[in-house]
């Protein structure tokens, strides 16, 4: 069980996914697993430094979500020997790297949430807050506007706290 986990998230590295999510994936793939060993099985991987988690972050509401998080994986090169290159997936690979390097400049990482938008990485250090979106291609205007959408709406709700707050 552990080992198809492990390669369910190096294979959906970049995708929201919860613990309930996982385990109804796995079970219909003839794994019989539940939320609980799910949830317990990530969060050794992620204690053994297999994955990062980059929880769910409301921006609006300015509050911590725990219903989903994007697990990357550390090493992409283990993710190569594991599932090899077929059905690569850039984009995701791309989050990949981008997280990890936000990770390693000390900024702590979350996925915005902005109404039904997502915002791929909120990025905080200090009183510091960064909204980077990550595509493997934006050559076309309209895939160019939905990816720049939520990042160009989130700075305009977000309120930093005044002084005496």
């Amino acid at each position: 069980m552990l080992e198809r986990l492990a390669e369910y998230m190096m294979d959906n590295s970049g995708n929201l996914s919860s613990p309930n999510n996982i385990a109804n994936v796995l079970d219909a793939n003839r794994v019989p697993t539940n939320r609980v060993n799910v949830g317990r099985y990530i969060s050794y991987l992620r204690d053994a430094f297999v994955f990062y988690e980059a929880k769910r972050y409301d921006i609006k509401g300015k509050k911590y979500l725990s219903t989903q998080a994007k697990h990357c994986v550390c090493d992409s090169g283990m993710r190569y020997a594991v599932l090899g290159t077929s059905d690569m997936d850039w984009g995701r690979m791309y989050e990949n790297a981008a997280i990890l390097e936000l990770m390693r400049r000390g900024y702590e990482t979350y996925v915005g949430k902005l109404y039904q938008k997502e915002v791929d990485f909120v990025a905080k250090r200090g009183s510091a807050l960064v909204y980077i979106q990550v595509s493997d291609d934006i050559s076309s205007e309209s895939t160019l506007e939905r990816e720049l959408k939520p990042a160009w709406e989130a700075p305009l709700s977000y309120r930093r706290p005044k002084a005496n707050d």
